[in-house]
């Protein structure tokens, strides 16, 4: 009865290092609810970073910059260093309703790219999957960043847009 309520004011910063032995599913955003798409929906940044050889997240998961159904209203930046995994990487969202947009203006003024709402950095790293600058079903409403750099390895495919959805409302 209430689809607006539970929304998520502020900055997020999820950190992942040292021993770190995730058995599921990475997500920056909140799992959300398909049925109401205001619910859950995180208003700010999110900042996830993956760093160091001991990180293991569990084979064949997937790692989300946004949430699994709720939505994002700010940018997302996702910094993978240093670690060797067999996941897919989406820089946005996974569901349908998990769509990423930045209606409030939360970017910072030293960006390089107009309206960027996903920036993701990816240095050192072997990775065993497909990198997504998008989302999975998710839409991203602006433009993303995918950086892959230093001696990284990527065994997949790199798509700097989304799995299937759109980049931009148009």
């Amino acid at each position: 009865a209430k689809p607006n309520t539970t929304q998520i004011y502020g900055n997020f910063t999820v950190n992942i290092f040292g021993n770190a032995d995730i058995r599921g599913f990475v997500y920056g955003g909140s799992e959300g609810l398909s049925k109401y798409a205001n619910m859950s929906k995180i208003i700010g940044k999110i900042s996830i970073n993956i760093n160091g050889q001991n990180v293991k997240i569990a084979d064949d998961t997937n790692i989300y910059g946004g949430g699994k159904a709720g939505q994002v209203d700010g940018t997302i930046t996702l910094i993978i260093n240093d670690v060797n995994l067999k996941n897919n990487i989406y820089g946005a969202g996974d569901g349908k309703t998990a769509i990423v947009e930045n209606s409030i203006n939360t970017q910072d003024s030293t960006s390089k790219i107009e309206n960027k709402i996903v920036d993701m950095k990816i240095t050192n790293s072997v990775i065993d999957g497909t990198i997504y600058g998008g989302g999975n079903s998710a839409d991203v409403y602006g433009s993303i960043l995918v950086n892959v750099t230093d001696k990284s390895n990527i065994t997949g495919t790199i798509y700097g847009g989304c799995n299937n959805a759109n980049v931009g409302k148009d």
